[in-house]
């Protein structure tokens, strides 16, 4: 039986999630609009600036609001930027097979991308990326009821 107030606190931590993923998608579009036109860089290198800003923004946007967990750049940044290319290798890859290889719009790689990677990127993040970090702040909570390390939304 699932309980009621730990799947509370999932759908929050989902939704912290996913606004920091809006406002990381906003940073990424932003910078790579004003890295092609104000410095005037090639598409895909813009795209690949935009990335890396993103990226490093989505770390800590993860780590600090959407997981909470406490700071720890030796296990989490490798694992986090493990996750962050394979995502990216992934989008290229389903695009590719989608439009190319199935011969697809390309509309619809892009509604199967928004959906897929957004929610294999929670799945990996929540329980392999910050994964140990919840299960300390789980533990300490069970420890001590009345903190409550995990950012409210």
């Amino acid at each position: 039986m699932i309980d009621p107030s730990q799947a509370l606190v999932e759908f929050r931590r989902l939704l912290r999630f996913g606004t920091v993923g809006i406002i990381v998608t906003l940073v990424y579009s932003a910078t790579t609009v004003i890295a092609v036109e104000v410095l005037h860089l090639d598409p895909i290198a813009a795209t690949t600036f935009g990335q890396v800003v993103a990226t490093g923004i989505s770390y800590f946007g993860h780590s600090i609001f959407s997981f909470g967990v406490k700071t720890d750049h030796g296990t989490y940044l490798w694992r986090f930027g493990l996750i962050a290319a394979s995502s990216y290798l992934s989008n290229v890859a389903i695009t590719w097979l989608l439009t190319d290889f199935f011969q697809t719009s390309y509309r619809v790689s892009v509604a199967v991308v928004i959906i897929l990677i957004p929610l294999t990127n929670y799945i990996c993040n929540r329980y392999w990326v910050f994964g140990i970090g919840l299960r300390d702040v789980s533990a300490a909570s069970n420890a001590s009821p009345s903190r409550d390390s995990v950012p409210k939304f």
